[in-house]
């Protein structure tokens, strides 16, 4: 139900206001989990650049050294 402000505007009610943000939130989510989930299987896909961005991550660190993430067959 809106309410009305005191300029005359129309605004929603707290209840709204909390279905407004869960569902900004949850589309938040979604788009972020597929941006990484097709960026990850681009990688997967083409290991020269993983290998690329694995050597300027480590450029970077300042231990530098891998820190031991993937898979070696």
């Amino acid at each position: 139900v809106p309410m009305h402000s005191p300029l005359g505007r129309s605004r929603s009610s707290p209840s709204g206001l909390y279905a407004q943000t869960s569902l900004i939130v949850a589309a938040g989510q979604e788009t972020t989990a597929g941006t990484l989930a097709f960026g990850l299987l681009a990688l997967a896909r083409h290991p020269d650049v993983q290998e690329s961005l694995r050597r300027a991550r480590n450029l970077f660190n300042p231990w530098r050294r891998d820190l031991g993430f993937g898979y070696h067959l």
